[in-house]
């Protein structure tokens, strides 16, 4: 993330203006401004002057800029989110997760920073998307981003474990802040979830394992 402040080209403000203000839009210029002139900088004042709107106007979509830049650092996780939802192998699932957390570590780190300023709000679920499944909801785990609430609760059915499932995270997210490679970073999750699987008793979370009954018994009376 660097810290090098770049103002509008001209002509942009004029153009910017003729654009409908969005929920998107907003990220996007956020994003921009975030990576551009770092998270001090990066005001709701600076990010309507990029989109030639007025400041309240941003308001109407976040409440201040604290749950904007949180919706901003999780959307850059989101890739990888999306395959380990998609069902896609835990090795490739590593792979895209320390790809993307490496390539802007700053703004990573400020995504759990966000996440552990509002812990003290109220508890709420978190909806994840498991292959050939419905949609579930899962409880949000405190001080953990959503975005890596999802991830844990679908390797927790991947794997049997909801326990497995975060142990493979922390090392994951261990090896990512510790600047270890992708491929020593691969190797330290293998060995945890080998290890895991001989030591922890299968579990899912409550609203999964519910939801796996259901679809076996489906599956018996087909």
């Amino acid at each position: 993330m660097q810290t090098t402040h770049t103002e509008p080209e001209p002509g942009t403000r004029a153009a910017n203006s003729a654009v409908p203000l969005s929920r998107e839009r907003i990220i996007e210029a956020t994003a921009a401004c975030l990576h551009e002139t770092g998270y001090d900088q990066t005001t709701i004042r600076r990010i309507a002057a990029r989109l030639s709107c007025a400041v309240g106007s941003v308001y109407r979509y976040f409440r201040d800029k604290r749950e904007l830049l949180y919706t901003v650092t999780q959307q850059a996780m989101e890739p990888a989110a999306q395959q380990i939802e998609s069902g896609c192998p835990m090795d490739q699932a590593v792979r895209a997760y320390h790809s993307l957390a490496t390539q802007d570590l700053q703004s990573y780190g400020l995504m759990f920073w966000l996440a552990a300023a509002d812990c003290d709000l109220s508890p709420h679920t978190v909806a994840i998307h498991v292959q050939h499944d419905a949609t579930r909801t899962i409880q949000a785990i405190p001080g953990i981003p959503d975005v890596v609430t999802r991830i844990i609760g679908c390797w927790s059915v991947q794997l049997g474990s909801e326990e497995v499932a975060q142990r493979c995270w922390m090392v994951l997210h261990g090896s990512v802040m510790l600047r270890r490679d992708a491929r020593e970073t691969l190797e330290l999750v293998r060995a945890q979830a080998a290890k895991s699987a001989d030591t922890v008793e299968p579990t899912v979370p409550t609203a999964l394992a519910s939801a796996q009954e259901e679809t076996a018994e489906t599956v018996c009376v087909q």
